[in-house]
């Protein structure tokens, strides 16, 4: 007859037992833990596709987005876009690859709002007009009511015709700048170069999509400043001063012609706006 086992013996069997039933609670099958995968696969995959069927119907299908949605601000970045630019250049920029590369954004930033505009209005006729009342005087207190004030606005016109020209402007612009990079590498005050390039554009702009005289005025004068300035940017040289002087005296008469025929137009009429204007000279006899 055997005498009672060890302690040792004993409690070493316990753990034994207690290790065989831990390891049998914690095996799992195979098979279920696939099966649990490929049920939360295809509940992931039902509500993915439930919530694109709630979106389509909210929607009306098709791509989401509404270039429409946009023209409230890529219209006015047309013009905000490139004057910015020249803005910062001309304030923070003085060596020539910053200014240079951020130059590049002036026609960029104008290509994407023509790119919006275009896509929201390339199927309607009519323009469409973004208008920001920056003079508003009274002028008299008695007389015609067209006289008694003298308004003007900044005025953006977005149909097809100016924005292909708004686009022939950008792209030429964009070949200039991509030019000057390596063609100007000894150009003196290159901060100031790229800077009139980029007001350059952004009076380029706002004469082509200009709905006021005063504004066209206005910007066809920066363009011819800017111009000037940049024929001249190596004053050093004669010819290139003597250059510079012939092509700002030349533009100067038509320049003064220009703002004499805005002069006479609304001291007659007393409208400045483009559309108000043309109907009441083909109504006019005279």
């Amino acid at each position: 007859m055997r005498g009672p086992l060890p302690y040792s013996s004993t409690e070493n069997g316990i753990q034994a037992r207690r290790r065989r039933l831990g390891h049998s609670e914690g095996r799992t099958d195979p098979n279920s833990e696939s099966q649990s995968g490929v049920a939360a696969l295809n509940g992931a995959i039902s509500y993915l596709a439930a919530a694109s069927a709630a979106s389509t119907a909210r929607t009306g299908g098709g791509f989401p987005f509404d270039p429409a949605s946009t023209l409230s601000w890529s219209v006015p970045l047309i013009l905000v876009g490139p004057l910015t630019v020249a803005l910062m250049i001309a304030l923070g920029i003085r060596t020539r690859r910053p200014a240079a590369n951020l130059a590049l954004a002036a026609p960029l930033v104008a290509l994407l709002a023509c790119g919006l505009a275009l896509w929201a209005r390339f199927a309607k006729d009519d323009p469409y007009d973004a208008s920001f009342e920056w003079i508003n005087v009274a002028t008299a207190f008695s007389g015609p009511s067209q006289f008694q004030s003298f308004t003007t606005a900044v005025g953006i016109r977005v149909s097809h015709l100016t924005l292909t020209l708004a686009l022939a402007a950008i792209v030429i612009s964009a070949g200039v700048m991509l030019w000057s990079r390596a063609g100007t590498r000894r150009q003196p005050a290159p901060g100031r170069f790229f800077a009139l390039q980029a007001l350059l554009l952004a009076a380029t702009l706002g004469v082509v999509v200009a709905t006021d005289l005063v504004q066209l005025f206005v910007f066809w004068a920066v363009a011819g400043a800017s111009s000037y300035l940049l024929l001249t940017h190596m004053w050093g040289e004669e010819e290139s001063t003597r250059g510079a002087r012939l092509a700002l005296a030349l533009p100067a008469i038509a320049d003064m012609s220009l703002l004499a025929g805005i002069a006479i137009l609304y001291s007659r009429y007393g409208q400045l706006n483009v559309d108000q204007l043309i109907p009441t000279l083909a109504h006019t006899a005279g």
